[in-house]
């Protein structure tokens, strides 16, 4: 018969040892994962065992996870009222408190696991990134966006945590942005539609400018989130970091690298230290010999570039009187979108 996975997030209460000793004696399950971050939960796992007092369960991975199929059990310390709803918000299929039994809960793991779970779709999420140095990161973003928008429903979000400029460059006011709808996100799990913006058939959610940037967790959670109600969502990353968040969640990056020795340079330093999925590698503001610039990125970067974004006047001109992009110049990332 069947021995449903499952996984466990690490815990310093003692049902998380407990459930792992009981599951191990009756082989009524297989635990495959003790979890001590939410990239260590992969996909080939039928139930997740987890307890609100890991500072980093939030509703929005609950969900994230209920998503994907896998059956969720959520413990809370006895008598945790706010514990219980973030469950409750995450929509765990199961909920009990830290009393329970050991052996109680690896059956209620194994019917779980046995019943199955189905997928929810969500949203295609894309990160645009790059080195310092302003290769045009969001410009590429904002065309990325305007692009998709007119065939799914889209949405930017601007997630650079050095300097958020997304309200600048739409020529947007600072205010409703992402930090007056975190308590929304943290306690539901949803972002609310009063700080979304809406320009010509694109959704925007634009950064916390001015204030303390969010963390690590909640942007996952912010986009996460985003991904429930869109088709495709949208981010600028800002700069690359070796620690980035977002780009382990990515169903596509796009690295934007200016098209000059220099940014050829920058995006190398980059690359050299990349881990995870190949990126898409976008010259930006070529200029000279194309076939020439193209060899030098391939030395530079090892990457074959998906596209080459000419250096263009009509787009300087709308970024510097924060208009939107020409919609003659969307068609640039149509290829890339592809």
């Amino acid at each position: 018969m069947m021995r449903p996975r499952v996984a466990t997030v690490l815990s310093a209460r003692p049902w998380e040892s407990d459930f792992v000793t009981a599951a191990r004696a009756t082989a009524a399950v297989r635990v495959v994962a003790r979890a001590y971050e939410p990239g260590e939960v992969g996909p080939d796992v039928d139930v997740i065992v987890v307890g609100s007092d890991v500072a980093w369960v939030t509703p929005s991975l609950l969900r994230r996870w209920c998503d994907a199929g896998i059956r969720v059990i959520g413990v809370h310390p006895q008598g945790d009222l706010p514990g219980k709803a973030i469950l409750e918000a995450g929509e765990a299929h199961e909920i009990r408190s830290d009393d329970v039994s050991s052996i109680e809960l690896v059956a209620a793991a194994r019917l779980l696991g046995l019943s199955g779970g189905g997928t929810r779709s969500t949203g295609r999420i894309g990160v645009v990134t790059g080195p310092d140095g302003a290769p045009g990161r969001t410009e590429m973003a904002i065309l990325h966006a305007f692009s998709r928008s007119r065939a799914e429903r889209t949405v930017i979000v601007d997630l650079d945590r050095r300097a958020p400029s997304l309200s600048l460059r739409l020529g947007l006011p600072p205010r409703p942005d992402l930090a007056d709808g975190l308590d929304e996100l943290r306690n539901e799990g949803t972002i609310t539609p009063a700080i979304l913006r809406e320009i010509d058939g694109l959704s925007v959610v634009t950064g916390t400018f001015g204030r303390p940037p969010v963390d690590a967790t909640t942007a996952r959670d912010i986009v996460w989130a985003l991904s429930r109600d869109f088709d495709r969502v949208v981010v600028d990353g800002g700069p690359w970091a070796i620690d980035d968040p977002l780009v382990p969640i990515a169903d596509e990056v796009i690295l934007v690298c200016d098209a000059t020795p220099t940014g050829l340079v920058r995006a190398a330093g980059v690359v050299i230290h990349w881990t995870g999925a190949q990126p898409s590698l976008v010259l930006n503001r070529m200029v000279g010999d194309p076939q020439e610039t193209l060899m030098a990125a391939r030395r530079a970067t090892g990457l074959e570039p998906s596209l080459q974004i000419p250096y263009d006047e009509d787009i300087r001109l709308s970024a510097a009187r924060c208009q939107i992009p020409p919609a003659s110049t969307w068609r640039w990332m149509s290829g890339l979108a592809a």
